[in-house]
């Protein structure tokens, strides 16, 4: 793209907040317990993972069905993007992101906070920009009562269930 095309670079501004919306909608439908919206958001043959997990979810419906039964026994969510870097491929229907997020749960047994990074690929679809690829990365997950010293140990993913994990980024413990 020619620094001189001022069509091409506004269509490079447009793609760009298209695909902010997508990552909007998607902390939109997933707090609002909306699961068919949610499974619109993926191209056909997008994948869904879990860093550290070698399970790979692929197509819309079914990362909808995934994140169904994730996300509903946890109760009310909020979730919260910050930073978003954005980087646009060769081939003008592809691009990667990072997505910096935040995000809250809460269930009759416990109130959670998560500090998230999520890895994208996007790719063009029928003229809207769709998820080609999601993977999921916490810094943490923790019961608000342990938020103070989370960050001073290994194991900063404290689920629900009691179980006790190391977190998926990064390695700075002391």
């Amino acid at each position: 793209m020619s620094s001189n095309d001022i069509g091409a670079r506004l269509r490079r501004l447009e793609d760009r907040e298209e695909i902010r919306m997508l990552v909007a909608r998607y902390s939109q439908h997933v707090d609002d317990h909306d699961f068919a919206s949610l499974a619109t958001l993926w191209a056909p043959d997008a994948r869904y993972l879990w860093k550290g997990s070698s399970d790979v979810t692929v197509g819309g419906d079914n990362v909808a069905a995934l994140l169904k039964s994730r996300i509903e026994p946890t109760g009310p969510s909020y979730h919260v993007n910050h930073d978003h870097v954005i980087e646009f491929a060769d081939d003008p229907d592809r691009a990667s992101g990072l997505v910096c997020a935040h995000a809250e749960t809460s269930n009759a047994t416990s109130h959670n906070i998560a500090a998230i990074r999520y890895h994208d690929r996007y790719v063009r679809h029928e003229s809207r920009w769709k998820f080609a690829e999601r993977a999921l990365a916490f810094l943490y997950f923790t019961p608000v009562a342990d938020y103070r010293d989370v960050l001073r140990v290994k194991e900063r993913m404290r689920l629900p269930n009691g179980t006790k994990l190391a977190a998926h980024w990064p390695d700075f413990e002391r």
